[in-house]
């Protein structure tokens, strides 16, 4: 496993700086991934408690500054550099890789990017990645770069040994090599990682259902929190998702289950996982959460379900009685697309035309038109159940691919999470030119 360090010249901790953001990502992404990482500050920079920058070993190098606009006019430019070359070669003659962010064109890391070249000429073995976060254009580069002297433009003429540069879109690519005095295929694509435990303060156990459940991968997700009453009928959620999953797309069910410990919702919930097992459904396509941790059982945070319809994009609710739904709301409001029951009046009056409506019976007879009726509709579903159910899992996988918000969602949660992008975009640069 390669050794990584990562060089910033962060001296004070900025919450909303990008660049800082980005990196913190980058160390917590290495770290979970089972990789050490040495992040390399200035003296003075102090991250707080909860950021992680404490799962890294910080190393500091001195807080320098350019004195002159003309490097010529700088009485400390050369024993700056020098400084900062012998405290770089000190913490990276052990390292593999090295990252920097911005070193290359900012002109506050004049004295760095100098420091690390001459740095990178006594580490030959040391692979660097530069990320860039700007396009500047070679107009703003060459004005920057004249003012800073010859020692400056002696040392920006030559290509940093090496390396490559990493940069967050493909389009840009041909610019940013042309600037910085790179190859186009020196020029790499890793895109930012979208992390929603850490962007919206996940609950602990939500990641771990993230992670031992695969719902960042999955196509569908679909929550139900619920007691599992019969007329909950969260069985109907199992025959739609089976239904999905033969139309070649990856669906994950999770029922919380609170307060359903005893008597006929245990034996409920039995017979809907032998039938999950018999439509072709596997353990991670069906979750319930009271097996999934005990302290579920009996109840389960606010804050879990919040995290979870986060994730979903797909909310059913086929029960017989509702009075109004608060979980149906909350899906609604988290950008769900919400499916209800159209044999049950009540929920059309609350929820109007902005949900899809399916026939899932009632405890109404709607056929009387007056909800003072006594009565009940059971629906009749010809040719069969499982037909109906297929047509259902048709405009679900419709909309999902069609709907431009849903779409985007599933593309953002499948593609920019920390595993995909690290797996697929990061590590692979720490091995490039192995052989």
């Amino acid at each position: 496993m390669k050794s990584v360090a990562i060089f910033t010249n962060f001296s004070d901790y900025l919450a909303s700086f990008s660049p800082l953001m980005i990196v913190e990502g980058q160390i917590k992404m290495f770290t979970e991934f089972g990789y050490k990482v040495r992040a390399i500050v200035s003296d003075g920079f102090i991250p707080p408690a909860d950021s992680p920058f404490h799962m890294s070993e910080m190393v500091y190098i001195p807080n320098i500054t350019n004195r002159s606009e003309d490097s010529r006019d700088d009485p400390g430019f050369d024993s700056d550099i020098d400084a900062v070359k012998e405290y770089l070669i000190d913490y990276l003659k052990d390292i593999d890789v090295c990252i920097t962010h911005d070193m290359l064109f900012l002109p506050d890391y004049t004295k760095y990017n100098i420091a690390a070249r001459a740095a990178a000429d006594e580490l030959p073995k040391l692979r660097w990645l530069h990320w860039i976060h700007s396009c500047t254009s070679i107009g703003t580069l060459q004005k920057e770069r004249s003012i800073l002297g010859n020692k400056y433009a002696e040392y920006a003429g030559r290509t940093f040994p090496n390396s490559c540069l990493v940069y967050p879109n493909s389009y840009d690519a041909p610019r940013i090599a042309k600037n910085l005095g790179f190859q186009e295929n020196q020029v790499k694509v890793v895109p930012h990682p979208y992390d929603p435990t850490e962007f919206n303060k996940f609950e602990s156990i939500t990641k771990r259902l993230i992670d031992e459940k695969g719902l960042y991968e999955a196509d569908v997700i679909m929550v139900y929190p619920l007691r599992m009453d019969r007329g909950k009928q969260p069985h109907v959620l199992v025959e739609v998702a089976a239904e999905i999953k033969r139309l070649g797309f990856s669906v994950r069910t999770i029922f919380v289950d609170f307060h359903s410990t005893g008597g006929d919702k245990v034996s409920y919930r039995e017979e809907i996982k032998e039938t999950a097992t018999k439509l072709g459904l596997s353990g991670d396509d069906v979750t319930f959460t009271s097996e999934f941790d005990p302290s579920l059982e009996y109840e389960a945070p606010h804050g879990l379900v919040s995290d979870l319809l986060e994730l979903s994009n797909v909310f059913i609710l086929p029960s017989r009685s509702e009075t109004y739904s608060l979980v149906a709301q909350e899906a609604m409001a988290k950008g769900n697309l919400v499916i209800l029951n159209q044999d049950f009046p009540p929920l059309l009056s609350v929820y109007q035309d902005y949900a899809l409506y399916y026939k899932f019976s009632s405890n109404y007879d709607i056929t009387a038109g007056r909800a003072d009726a006594t009565g009940e509709t059971n629906t009749q579903y010809h040719p069969s159940s499982r037909s109906y159910y297929a047509d259902m899992a048709r405009r679900i996988i419709f909309e999902i691919e069609d709907n431009r918000v849903l779409a985007g969602q599933r593309y953002i949660r499948q593609t920019r999470n920390p595993k995909v992008v690290f797996r697929e975009h990061l590590e692979p640069l720490l091995y490039a030119g192995d052989k």
